[in-house]
Formats: structure tokens, sequence, C-alpha cells
């Protein structure tokens, strides 16, 4: 029972979580406009609903202004019908302090109740984060998504153990968001102050076994485990009939089943009596097993984190990119153009974020992440490069410049994921930046190169065309034994600031797209990593 609430948990946790990244996300790509410029951005409308895409749980993301408008909208097309929300509680508690204060969590995000959709018309609750306008204040408008309760009741009907169990999403204040069985009115519902929200309040702090309450007068008793969501103010919790339950089981029972079990558990009693004598052996295997056990599950539970720990590397890179574009189009207010293209990069930088949670749920739905075969196709490195390094150059920090320099023979087009090919080069230019403390010069250059034979080859590759990319610095360099470790997982030369996921992840790209990576370093002369991509056959271009 226990194992089966945390399953919801997770579940609904990953679920919020989501939906809070898309908020934020959607809040940086209002930037600087003002609501009247929100009402009829197209390309603003165009990243929501790409945004609303790539988030399944999502009922769409909204844009209100701080009339309570509606100012733009995924689910529909522009332009956006005139929508008073000014009286719903997720608009309202951020326009009142007072009476939001209670309900928005650390960060910003408030959880709303279940309410009638203002477009679908159907039971929705929605999370809601203030927008930030000029001088990065709130300025009285509201960035929303919503979820739709029948989306946690459709994965609760398959986790739960009978069809009588009770499944709850509900907020620490006893407003009821989703419910199994599901209730004839969702809107409005709620829970009575008493033992259900004493059994919350008492498990946040931690994680006791079921507790005993009716849910509901003039029922019986249930067995009920709740699990608290992270820092919402949010907990899901399972109740189970357990008279229903035992009478279940009782009533498929065949009695000479019954009988064998019986005889059975005579038998091991008789047996136990025999060996009493080997009982402390027993306990000691036993209390041995545990001990492995407990061990297996703290390498698991080191592996996930370490897998984390790469997710994380990788948002880390979406945002450097996110940052990049905000500063570009904060530099050229009075070039739309530029603030166009920015923005494009900057909805690109999302998407590709929102790619990598997909594959992270993906993985703990299967046990493995799944690429994305569909993005990759031929593109020009010296394109995405010439891009990326204009971008960085107002990143890496103060004393850190970027330059970028194609050499001849121009490289040639190379069949990679543009996202994991940014990656890299984001990978690189940091472990270069981080190499020169007192600042310096960060070049990447690239150029046409041709293998006529692998033996010999620094990276083993195979005979043909290929895209050399490089990135150099001036930095403290590497002694061999140092070179010799890098790009091996979870080995770093930055302590507590680095994971040693960077390096090792840009070799895995290279391998992947059946190139190689080598790294030439000396102490005091600076690092080059080089990077080799084939190039595109002609029958693919």
């Amino acid at each position: 029972m226990t194992r089966t609430t945390e399953m919801l948990r997770e579940h609904a946790l990953r679920a919020f979580e989501a939906q809070n990244a898309a908020i934020v996300a959607a809040a940086l790509l209002t930037g600087e406009r003002n609501w009247s410029e929100i009402r009829d951005a197209a390309d603003l409308h165009e990243a929501l609903l790409n945004l609303d895409r790539a988030a399944p749980a999502t009922v769409g993301i909204a844009l209100i202004d701080p009339e309570g408008k509606l100012a733009l909208t995924s689910r529909v097309a522009l332009p956006t019908p005139a929508v008073d929300l000014s009286g719903r509680d997720y608009v309202h508690a951020h326009q009142d302090s007072e009476a939001g204060s209670k309900g928005i969590m650390e960060g910003g995000t408030f959880v709303g109740a279940v309410s009638e959709g203002a477009v679908t018309g159907r039971p929705v609750f929605r999370l809601s984060r203030a927008r930030l306008g000029a001088a990065r204040q709130p300025d009285g408008g509201v960035v929303s998504t919503a979820f739709f309760p029948a989306y946690f009741e459709e994965f609760w009907r398959g986790i739960i153990e009978t069809e009588r169990d009770v499944v709850l999403l509900l907020r620490h204040d006893g407003a009821v968001l989703a419910r199994h069985p599901a209730p004839a009115a969702p809107v409005g519902l709620s829970v009575p102050s008493g033992t259900l929200l004493q059994l919350i309040q008492g498990q946040e702090a931690k994680r006791d076994g079921p507790g005993r309450l009716r849910l509901e007068a003039g029922e019986a008793e249930r067995l009920v485990v709740v699990r608290g969501l992270g820092d919402f103010p949010v907990s899901v919790a399972y109740a189970l009939n357990a008279s229903v339950q035992w009478r279940n089981w009782a009533a498929r029972l065949p009695a000479p089943a019954l009988l064998a079990g019986l005889a059975t558990i005579l038998l091991m009693f008789l047996t136990w009596r025999a060996q009493r004598e080997a009982g402390q052996a027993r306990q000691e295997a036993e209390r041995r097993a545990e001990m492995e056990e407990q061990l297996r599950r703290s390498e698991a539970r080191t592996a996930f984190s370490q897998l984390a720990a790469g997710v994380a590397h990788d948002f880390g890179n979406a945002a450097q990119v996110v940052m990049a574009g905000a500063h570009r189009i904060e530099r050229s207010v009075e070039d739309p153009a530029r603030v166009r293209e920015a923005v494009a990069r900057v909805v690109g930088a999302a998407e590709r974020a929102a790619g990598l949670a997909a594959r992270m749920i993906s993985f703990a739905r299967r046990g493995a992440p799944e690429g994305n075969t569909a993005s990759i196709q031929p593109v020009d490195p010296s394109a995405i490069l010439s891009e990326l390094v204009e971008l960085l150059s107002s990143t890496l920090g103060h004393g850190v410049t970027t330059r970028y320099q194609s050499g001849q023979p121009r490289p040639p087009r190379v069949n990679v994921d543009r996202g994991e090919l940014e990656s890299a080069v984001i990978n690189l230019c940091l472990n270069a930046r981080d190499a020169m403390p007192d600042g310096g010069e960060v070049l990447v250059l690239s150029q046409g190169d041709a293998v006529a034979q692998a033996e010999g080859h620094p990276a083993g590759l195979a005979p043909g065309a290929y895209a050399r990319i490089e990135v150099r610095d001036k930095g403290m360099g590497m002694d061999e034994a140092t070179r010799a470790r890098a790009g091996d997982p979870f080995f770093t030369t930055k302590g507590e600031k680095g994971t040693g996921l960077g390096l090792s992840m840009v070799r895995g790209f290279a391998v992947r797209a059946d190139g190689g990576l080598h790294v030439s370093s000396h102490p005091g002369r600076g690092t080059t990593v080089t990077l080799w991509l084939p190039a595109v056959r002609p029958e693919r271009l």
C-alpha cells in the first residue's frame, strides 16, 4: 500500500513540476513586451502552443493581463476572445497579497481550486505565477497552466488495488483537486477539517505507515497513507477499504487451497519447532541479506542522482541560451528583426529543454531514455557555431571573450541533432572558461578534414570526410595523468562545483554520431578539445 502511494506521489509530482517549468518558460518568452503587444503576438502564440504540446498533462497555457482579462492562450487561435478571469482564485491570488499569501508556495507558484474552464467548459484546476514586467517586478499580470482532474483519475485506475479504493489529490486547506471514484460535482469539492487534514499535516515531515479513519460519515474505516508533493501545498492520499480487500481475497480462494494453506502453516510451525537450535544462524543470515538489499538500493539511488545531475547539466545549457537570447533582446529593442531572431532562439532552447524532460519521463517509465531521431538532420556547422559563439560572448562571464574562426576547406554538412551539437559546444566552452579563472579568450574553430587511414589517427576515425571543430583555451592545462582521465564519467577537476559529466556527454555525442573526440593539453599552455563529425553522404543531402 505504501509503495502504491509512492507511485501515485511520483506521478503527481512529475506532472506538477513539468507544469511549473512550462509557466516559467512562458513568462520568459514574453520578455519586456507590453500587454497590447502580447495580445497581437503571433510568434508568442506559436511559442505557447509548442510549450503546450511538449507537456502531455497541460490543458493550455494562458497569459492574463493586470485587469484580469485573457490576453493570449495556446488553446484558442488569434484574435483572443475577451474573457474576464478577474474573479478566479489563481488570478486574484497574485493581485491581492493578503488573499494569495496563504496559498503561494516559495518560488511564487499558486495552486488554484477546481473550477469550470472559461474556454473548455470542463472542470480544471490551474497553477499560476505573477508575470514580471520592467525591472523584474510583478506588473499585475498572471501566467498560468491547467490540469484536467481526469488526467490523474485515468492514471489512478491502473494503479489502485480495488475499484472501491479512494484516491484524493488535495490542497492542504482541504480543497479536492482530483478524486477516484470521480465525483459527480468536482467544482468546490473539499474535505471537512478533521482527521484527514491532521494526517496530512502530521506526515509532511515524516513518512509514516497507514492511519485509520473514516473519509465519510457512516462508512467503514479505511487504511489511509498520505504523501506530500515536495514544496507544493498539495498531497495525495490513498484510502484502502481493508474489510473489502479481505472479503474479495477470501471469496476468490477455493476451499482446497484454503485447506492446503492451513496444512502448509502447520508444517511450517512443526519445522520451526524442529529447527529452533538454528534460529540464531537464520537471523544472522537474514540480517546480512537485509544489509545487502540496503546496499543495492543505495547504489541505485546513487546512480539515479548521477543521472539527475546530468539532466540538470543539460538544462543549464538550455538556460545559457535563454539568458543569452534575453540579453540580446534587451540590447535590440529598437530592432524588431533582431528581437524576432533572438526570440526564435529562446523558443528553440525551451523546446530542447522540453525534449530533454520528455526523455527523462521516458526513462522513468521504461528504464532508459529514447532519442528523438526525427531531430537528426543535415546541418551546417559553420552557421550553427557562428550564431552560438555570438550568444556565448555575453554569457561566459567577466573577462572571458569568445571568437569563432572558420578555416579552409569549409566544414561539410553533418547529420546530427542541432540541439545536441549546440549542447556539446556549450559544454566545451564552459570548461574552457573554468580553466581560465583570470579571464582570457575561448577560440572556436571549424574546418573540413579528410582522414586517409584510421591507423595513427588520435581519435581512431574511419577513413572519410569530416567536419573538424576545435575549442581552445589558454588556461591552466592538464598533466598527462589528468588528461588521460578527462572524459571519464564523474571525473572532475572542479571539486564540488563539477559533476564530471560535461566532457563525458560530449564524447557520447561524438560516438553516437560515428565521430570522435581528442583532448590535447599541457600544464600552463592551455587545452584544445577536437571534435570530429562525419560529413553527410551525397545521397543524404
